[in-house]
């Protein structure tokens, strides 16, 4: 008796087991109908691959409308003697030489070019060194670099004019 019990007994936890996963299944497919996708989803390299064009489209977007900018990257230009680099915020220089100097409107501190190679403020009249990294402080002093020689070359990242 004891043993019919016992078997009684685990065919009604299956019959249980059964009818739960049926449920559950009930659920998932309502789940389904939802367009949301749960947090716990495992995300594979297949799935972005699907939607990475549509993901780099909507962080492009997200970020222009942040004001980040997003330039280009690096780009080689070339002044001629006479002409200035007015970098604008954020921009990046290297000198690749030729023969350059900054022009500040200020020679306060904080108010000039800064030499991030060497760590020193550059104003009006002082030559740029070959290789050096130079960005524009932040502050409201006019800033830029002067061709002196004839052709001057630079690598800039981010934005910047040339009058």
């Amino acid at each position: 008796m004891k043993k019919y019990a016992f078997t009684v007994l685990i065919l009604l936890a299956v019959i249980a087991g059964f009818a739960f996963t049926g449920a559950s299944a009930e659920s998932g497919a309502a789940r389904d109908q939802d367009t949301s996708i749960p947090e716990d989803t495992p995300v594979t390299y297949g799935y972005l691959e699907k939607f990475r064009e549509q993901l780099k489209k909507e962080i492009i977007e997200e970020l222009l409308g942040s004001g980040v900018d997003i330039g280009g990257g690096y780009e080689e230009i070339t002044l001629h003697k006479g002409e200035f680099l007015i970098p604008g915020a954020g921009c990046e220089i290297i000198y690749r030489g030729g023969g350059a100097a900054a022009v500040t409107s200020s020679r306060h501190p904080g108010d000039g070019v800064t030499d991030a190679s060497t760590e020193k403020e550059l104003f009006s009249g002082e030559a740029l060194e070959y290789g050096h990294i130079y960005f524009a402080s932040q502050s409201s002093a006019e800033k830029a670099i002067a061709a002196l020689g004839e052709n001057v070359r630079f690598t800039v990242n981010g934005n910047y004019e040339i009058r």
